[in-house]
C-alpha cells in the first residue's frame, strides 16, 4: 500500500490540472493506502467490498471508501461486476483519484513482478507487458479498463 501510495502520488505529480482536472492528493494518498483494507477478511475479488464495509463501520470518509470499493477489477460496470463475483453494481469510477489508486495499484504489480524497473517504465510499457503477461490483467474486460486509463493519463500528462 506505500509503494502504491508513492506510484499515485508519482502519477498524480505529472498530471496537467489543465487537462485532467484538479486533484486532491490527500484523497490518493488516503485511498492509496487503504485500498486493501479489506484483505484482513478477503483476498478474493471481494476484498474492495469488504473494504469498504469495514471502513464504513471505522468511520472512513465515502471518498477514500470509492477508491477501496473501486480498484478490484480496475472499476467494472455493473454487466461485468456479476462475472467477477462481485455484487451486480456499477464500479465504475466517479472520481479522478479513484482511476489513480486503481491504476497505481497495477503499475505497483508491474513491478513488484519485476517487469519493470520505475512506474514510469511501467506506464510507458503496460500495453506490452499485458499482452506479455495476460494474468496481470485478469481478462480482457479488465485489460481494457487499464489500457483506457493509460491512454488519458498519457493525454493529461504535463510536457
Amino acid at each position: 500500500c506505500v509503494q502504491v501510495a508513492a506510484i499515485a502520488a508519482w502519477l498524480a505529480g505529472r498530471l496537467d490540472p489543465a487537462k485532467a482536472g484538479p486533484v486532491d492528493l490527500e484523497l490518493v494518498r488516503r485511498g492509496s493506502l487503504l485500498h486493501d483494507l479489506g484483505k484482513v477478511r478477503d483476498v478474493t475479488n471481494l476484498h474492495g467490498v469488504a473494504g469498504a464495509v469495514l471502513g464504513r463501520a471505522l468511520g472512513v470518509p465515502e471518498p477514500v471508501l470509492g477508491c477501496i470499493e473501486k480498484h478490484v477489477r480496475h472499476g467494472p460496470p455493473a454487466e461485468d461486476a456479476r462475472g467477477y463475483g462481485l455484487p451486480p453494481l456499477d464500479f465504475g469510477f466517479t472520481r479522478l483519484e479513484e482511476r489513480i489508486v486503481s491504476y497505481a495499484d497495477k503499475l505497483a504489480d508491474v513491478l513488484a513482478a519485476g517487469l519493470a524497473a520505475s512506474a514510469g517504465e511501467a506506464h510507458r510499457r503496460l500495453p506490452e507487458i499485458l499482452r506479455q503477461r495476460p494474468g496481470l490483467a485478469k481478462d480482457e474486460a479488465t485489460e481494457a479498463r487499464y489500457l483506457a486509463s493509460r491512454e488519458l493519463f498519457s493525454t493529461w500528462m504535463a510536457s
